[in-house]
């Protein structure tokens, strides 16, 4: 006869998955020559975008895997990694929601101020 098969539906707790941190590949530039910039004016810095999207998913998983500091970015090539003590979360927050309602984000705007309420509670 056997055992029961175990049903396939999983809980949204049970799919999450801890974060893993962005590998990020750094180049040296020579100081002889000045650095180019990635962004004049109000054009927007895709840079940004990457950090601030990085930053609210890696804030987001410390409320299912509680850690600090949180892991934001591993330096391709090493074990150096970038880190974001929870005492910043709350400013860190409210920079990414201001880039995100100049690049017109509103989904990533609701997620910063879900995490806001989330944490000061």
């Amino acid at each position: 006869m056997g055992r029961p098969k175990k049903t396939q539906n999983k809980t949204k707790e049970e799919t999450k998955k801890k974060r893993k941190p962005a590998v990020l590949r750094v180049n040296f530039v020579s100081m002889d020559s000045p650095p180019t910039e990635l962004s004049e004016g109000d054009k927007v810095n895709p840079f940004e975008t990457i950090v601030f999207n990085e930053v609210v998913e890696a804030i987001e998983n410390t409320i299912d895997f509680p850690q600090d500091p949180v892991e934001l970015f591993e330096l391709k090539g090493s074990s150096v990694f970038i880190t974001l003590d929870k005492e910043y979360f709350p400013k860190v927050l409210v920079s990414a929601l201001k880039h995100f309602e100049k690049t017109e984000d509103y989904e990533m705007c609701s997620r910063c101020q879900n995490l806001l309420q989330t944490i000061k509670v």
